[in-house]
């Protein structure tokens, strides 16, 4: 397969079907997270899913026109690297799957101040200008799902690992047939939280 040239997009294949994806322009730790594309395959999966791939708008535009569409989209986490480019994949008609309790933060940004622990360090008003600054917008709707949760998208068997260690609401995938585990974030191996509530970063 031909990987398509998308400005500040790496698209390295870790099989023929299943497309890593990194993002390399302008970044700071909070608005991009790398992630992973399946591509349909015979017999597993008919659309193509995105698997938390939180990379900006413009990228996620040129990686439906050459890859999607894009069915679903699931997000590890309402950390503010999971969700800031996530209603760009609702454009894409997406349905966009997130983690509980943190789903909410993503649609309502006083829900991810408190529930983040944001609202010990700072005012609303400095959160909401950072996310601003992000590019963060909320999507229009959320589908929640439980931490453990296994989906199916046909035959395609992706479940969710949860991670106590990096925050209340942050999962691992793994993809069970294909035997591929996407960590997503760092603090996997802790028990709890050890950076102010939300693990390193």
């Amino acid at each position: 397969m031909i990987l398509p040239d998308i400005d500040s997009v790496h698209l390295l294949p870790v099989t023929e079907d299943l497309i890593f994806v990194q993002y390399s322009g302008p970044l700071t730790p909070f608005n991009a997270a790398e992630g992973l594309l399946v591509l349909p395959k015979t017999g597993r999966n008919r659309t193509a899913i995105a698997l938390d791939v939180n990379i900006p708008p413009a990228a996620v535009a040129a990686l439906n026109d050459a890859l999607g569409p894009f069915s679903d989209y699931i997000c590890t986490s309402g950390r503010p690297a999971h969700i800031t480019g996530l209603y760009a994949w609702e454009q894409t008609g997406a349905a966009v799957h997130a983690p509980k309790p943190e789903f909410e933060g993503i649609i309502d940004l006083k829900k991810a101040f408190k529930g983040l622990g944001f609202n010990e360090r700072m005012k609303f008003s400095q959160f909401r200008n950072a996310m601003d600054s992000l590019g963060y917008r909320p999507p229009q709707s959320v589908v929640p799902y439980r931490p453990g949760n296994i989906f199916r998208f046909d035959n395609l068997v992706v479940g969710t690992m949860p991670f106590k260690g990096s925050s209340s609401s942050h999962v691992g995938l793994m993809l069970v047939n294909e035997r591929i585990f996407h960590i997503g974030t760092l603090g996997c191996d802790n028990e709890r939280p050890v950076c102010g509530g939300m693990g390193p970063v």
